[in-house]
């Protein structure tokens, strides 16, 4: 899969996740983008979905490493 295919998915989850509950970072939610929001998704998504994000310098999808096979599947069920 493209980053560019994953990265609607990823938009549509947050998008319709984010509707439901505020995006508050976690203590443990490592400090990439300086947004405190985008931390928390990206954060979100590496926990729940099992996708590791990389992203270029304006915030953009540049790469991504899944971490969880079982997670990335059940994610890409639910939303692709």
């Amino acid at each position: 899969m493209k980053p560019c295919e994953l990265e609607n998915i990823l938009a549509k989850a947050i998008l319709d996740l984010g509707r439901d509950r505020p995006w508050i970072p976690p203590p443990e939610a490592p400090f990439v983008t300086g947004n405190p929001n985008y931390d928390a998704q990206l954060h979100y998504v590496l926990v729940e979905f099992g996708v590791e994000v990389e992203l270029d310098r304006h915030h953009d999808m540049e790469d991504y490493r899944v971490v969880d096979e079982k997670k990335f599947t059940m994610f890409l069920l639910r939303w692709a």
